[in-house]
């Protein structure tokens, strides 16, 4: 390689250009200098880099040992001395997954129940109190019965939901429903006959579903079929649905005088009729049944 100096190429030693901007050489007379120099500086730095290398001593074979078990999963974990040392000793799961289920577990600690004392894991949080429902409602109802009678914290109401019938404790005499589904299913039929009511400007009360059906029968009064309790809500033929003998829409109050049990299909068909128009259509139709088949019997 050439000597560098101001006026040659820092690569063959042939003239340069001058710069008429700056007066001054340029370094290399063309590009393949450039990128012979570039090329030449590189495997020179790769050259000093591998001697170094080679000069460093070689480490010798890692301290590996068995650092402890898994608390989760029993696992041995291996390690090696170095890292061991860095991190205190104090590893306790083999992984990721381990380490998420201990953490789970220190957020659920065991717990025991206030009423039985059966050892339980709280699904939600460390404050549950008790092993179920049953243990949480039978304790309630203790200390409701030991109080003096006043209105205290343990005062508790037993009653059956307005939409479902299932037994539920509550410390709220107002409560109705068991659960927000029970809540929302109620209103809902609530709320839309007596807004009816209210804009056919006829009569309304408290109406619910389940007197009437219970004071029917839980059976269809059109058709006689049984309605069950539980297809209530189903979209069923036979699921009991709440009837008004005389529709609001033709100035029928919504009161307990004027409902009744009705299956879905019966329902469906009479629609906006009044029962006894509804009556009178259904026997008209059994009677040209009969007729039919007594014409082709008699054929």
């Amino acid at each position: 390689m050439a000597d560098c100096h101001d006026s040659g190429c820092r690569f063959c030693g042939k003239p340069t250009k001058v710069f008429v901007s700056s007066g001054k050489h340029a370094k290399y007379c063309s590009a393949e200098c450039n990128y012979a120099s570039r090329d030449e500086r590189k495997a020179k730095a790769e050259k000093r880099s591998r001697r170094l290398r080679s000069s460093k001593p070689k480490r010798g074979p890692k301290t590996v040992f068995i650092a402890g078990y898994c608390s989760i999963c029993s696992t041995p974990m291996v390690a090696s001395l170095s890292r061991w040392n860095l991190r205190g000793g104090s590893r306790r799961v083999c992984g990721t997954d381990c380490a998420k289920k201990l953490a789970a577990q220190k957020r659920r600690s065991l717990a025991s129940c206030e009423h039985c004392g059966t050892s339980f894991i709280p699904k939600e949080s460390n404050r549950t109190r008790f092993c179920s429902r049953e243990c949480d409602v039978a304790d309630r109802k203790e200390k409701a019965d030991n109080s003096d009678g006043g209105r205290s914290v343990w005062c508790v109401y037993f009653k059956n939901c307005a939409s479902c019938g299932r037994a539920f404790s509550s410390r709220w005499h107002g409560t109705r429903y068991c659960r927000a589904a029970c809540k929302e299913k109620g209103t809902r039929h609530r709320t839309s006959s007596a807004a009816r009511a209210r804009y056919y400007g006829v009569a309304h009360e408290h109406v619910r579903r389940i007197d009437v059906f219970e004071r029917d029968g839980w059976r269809c009064q059109a058709c006689g079929c049984e309605t069950p309790r539980s297809l209530m809500g189903l979209i069923k033929d036979n699921a009991p649905q709440l009837d008004h003998i005389v529709p609001i829409s033709r100035g029928g109050p919504h009161t307990m005088d004027n409902v009744q049990c009705l299956c879905r299909l019966c329902n469906q068909i009479k629609g906006t009729q009044r029962f006894v128009d509804f009556v009178e259509w259904m026997n008209g139709r059994a009677d040209a049944s009969t007729v039919a088949l007594e014409q082709s019997v008699s054929l």
